[in-house]
């Protein structure tokens, strides 16, 4: 069985930005290609989403649904999360221990002039 680290980080953050500009920033700060979450892999939230080194980049706009605004706690700020694609290693693939790499996305991030970096809550949705 092969073992691999989990990689993983979390930003939370204010944009002057609409979500489709906002995800054009981190795109070009992360230097990735994003695109629309078509499929609605985040269900109520609309985002962008890329991938790069087997890791799922999504830029998350706040949800719609205002109840489900109060929820997450985020009616007007986004979420950028990254972890393992979908599909990443194999069914002989475990992931040993983990890296958070939120402070490295922070620090890329503090780049982006349009942006104000918020304190980590962690993510605000998971999917298998």
């Amino acid at each position: 069985m092969r073992e691999i680290t989990y990689i993983y980080g979390f930003v939370h953050f204010r944009s002057r930005r609409d979500l489709a500009q906002t995800a054009q920033i981190v795109a070009d700060v992360l230097g990735i290609h994003l695109v629309p979450d078509a499929e609605g892999i985040y269900e109520e939230f609309p985002a962008y989403i890329g991938h790069a080194l087997g890791l799922e980049v999504a830029v998350l706009g706040p949800p719609d649904d205002s109840a489900l605004q109060e929820e997450c706690q985020f009616s007007e700020v986004g979420v950028i999360q990254l972890r393992p694609a979908p599909g990443f290693g194999s069914y002989e693939t475990r992931f040993k221990g983990d890296i958070d790499i939120s402070a490295n996305l922070e620090e890329l991030l503090q780049t982006a002039t349009d942006f104000e970096i918020l304190p980590n809550r962690g993510p605000v949705f998971r999917h298998a």
